[in-house]
């Protein structure tokens, strides 16, 4: 616990430097303010915050949102019994690839406790984001080790960003296909675990910026998003999970002018060494 305020039923909290941030009133006890610009239009905003390094209890849901103003976000639903949390970062943030990695390795179920903490470490001018997963003694880690990664015979290795050369001498990094792939898995892991798992993909409402950072200290790859916009749109659409998450197909649609419903096919998975895993598998290596 730590991150909700006391007598809060669900409270939806974000990361900020490497803590969980939960947006509070002035006037709430121990509350800390910070002051970040809005990048539209350059003013700044002062808004006040409880931070806590961590929570504990269940993971009770995952949801991932599309169509948001600022990207697509997943949320991580948590209860330890008394309180709930709803802990959303950018889906392409570190914080969101590395809980994601983490999470196909861990043993969340019936309903087992678990110790969420991101973190940040500041390697030269660079950050990494983290999101540590414990449970007991044991520290949650991923199985895309760098071993994993090179031996050719696991045909569950998770793909690698895409370069974009977006200007002389400056590469961004298109991390579709790795998002897909990850959270494609996890729901998977979830529903085989856990048939009354809550996984679902929502389109985001009008709703104001999470709690970042300024954008000094985000990873930079995290600013290319208007840049591969319709990129991304084209790609994620053609690996979309539907938003009933028992199925792994899209919806049938009726051809016109016959009123008959075409079979649904497999969703085709790019993956650079050419050996996608079928949807319905059961033989996960996680």
């Amino acid at each position: 616990m730590g991150a909700v305020p006391t007598g809060a039923s669900k409270v939806r909290t974000r990361i900020v430097n490497g803590q969980l941030a939960t947006r509070v009133d002035k006037d709430t006890p121990n509350a800390k303010p910070r002051t970040y610009k809005i990048e539209e239009t350059g003013e700044e905003k002062t808004v006040y915050e409880i931070y806590s390094g961590g929570w504990h209890g269940k993971i009770v849901s995952l949801t991932r949102t599309t169509g948001g103003k600022f990207g697509e976000t997943i949320i991580i639903g948590m209860n330890d019994g008394q309180e709930s949390i709803e802990i959303e970062m950018m889906i392409d943030s570190g914080y969101a690839l590395d809980f994601m990695k983490r999470y196909l390795s861990g043993d969340f179920f019936p309903e087992k406790d678990v110790l969420v903490s991101p973190f940040e470490i500041e390697e030269g001018k660079k950050k990494k984001y983290y999101f540590m997963l414990t449970q007991g003694e044991n520290k949650i880690k991923s199985p895309f080790t760098k071993e994993y990664q090179e031996n050719p015979n696991n045909t569950f290795r998770l793909p690698e960003w895409e370069p974009i050369q977006v200007g002389p001498g400056k590469i961004m990094y298109n991390k579709t296909a790795q998002i897909e792939f990850l959270w494609k898995w996890i729901v998977k892991k979830s529903m085989k675990s856990d048939p009354t798992f809550q996984a679902k993909v929502v389109q985001a409402a009008a709703q104001s910026a999470p709690s970042v950072p300024s954008a000094t200290n985000q990873p930079p790859a995290q600013n290319m998003d208007a840049y591969m916009k319709s990129r991304d749109a084209a790609i994620a659409a053609q690996n979309q999970l539907p938003q009933t998450p028992q199925s792994t197909f899209p919806t049938p649609t009726p051809t016109v002018p016959t009123p008959t419903v075409p079979t649904p096919q497999p969703q085709q998975n790019n993956m650079p060494w050419g050996a996608a895993p079928v949807a319905d598998d059961d033989d996960l290596p996680f």
